[in-house]
C-alpha cells in the first residue's frame, strides 16, 4: 500500500468511479434483500408457532369440568426384605380420604422437597427446571430428566390419563404445552 501523490490520485479516481458506485449500490441492494427476506422469515415462522400453540391450546381440555380427585388407590404392602406382598387396588380399601388441613407440615414439606422443591415459589410451572433439564438432555443426548411441578403431574395424571394412547413425540409435545397451561390455570 502506497502513500505516493500517485498512488493517492489512483485511489480517488477508485473512490468516484462509475463501477465501484455500482458494486456498492448492488451491495446495499443485496443486503436490503437479505434483511427483508430475513424479517419476512422470522414474521412467518413467528405467526406460525403462534398459531400452533393457539391450535393446542385452544384443544386444552377445560379443567373446570373435570374432577381431579384420585379414581382409585393401589397400595402394596412389603415383606421385611422388601418385596411386594399383597397389593391392595380396590377404591375404599383400608383408606381414610384425608383433608390438606389434617396433613401434619412435616409430611407436606416432605413431599414437596422430593417431587418439587421450588413448589412454593413458581405458578405452575417451574421453568427453572425445564431449562436444567433442557441443558442436562441435550450434554448426554437423553431427555429423560423430569421437569414437571406436583400440579402439572396431577393433570397428567387426573386429566390425561398418565399420557396413555401419546404415539409419536408430536402428541407428548401437545400434551406437555396442555399440562403447562392448565397448570397456570389452575
Amino acid at each position: 500500500m502506497g502513500y505516493s501523490k500517485m498512488e493517492t490520485i489512483k485511489k480517488q479516481k477508485e473512490l468516484v468511479s462509475k463501477s465501484q458506485r455500482v458494486k456498492r449500490k448492488v451491495l446495499v441492494n443485496m443486503l436490503k434483500i437479505f434483511l427483508l427476506v430475513l424479517i419476512t422469515l422470522i414474521i412467518t415462522v413467528a405467526g406460525a408457532g403462534f398459531g400452533m400453540m393457539k391450535g393446542i391450546l385452544d384443544n386444552a381440555p377445560d379443567i373446570n369440568q373435570i374432577s381431579i380427585m384420585p379414581k382409585g388407590f393401589k397400595t402394596f404392602i412389603y415383606d421385611s426384605n422388601g418385596n411386594p406382598e399383597t397389593e391392595i387396588s380396590t377404591i375404599g380399601s383400608n383408606r381414610v380420604y384425608v383433608y390438606y388441613d389434617d396433613i401434619p407440615k412435616d409430611v407436606i414439606n416432605a413431599f414437596v422437597a422430593i417431587e418439587d422443591q421450588r413448589f412454593w415459589e413458581h405458578n405452575g410451572i417451574d421453568v427453572r427446571g425445564i431449562m436444567r433439564a433442557f441443558v442436562e438432555g441435550a450434554r448426554s443426548g437423553e431427555f429423560d430428566q423430569g421437569a414437571s411441578t406436583i400440579t402439572q403431574q396431577l393433570i397428567k395424571n387426573e386429566v390425561f390419563n398418565v399420557g396413555m394412547g401419546e404415539t409419536t413425540f408430536m402428541d407428548k409435545l401437545e400434551r406437555k404445552i396442555q399440562e403447562q397451561y392448565l397448570a397456570i390455570e389452575l
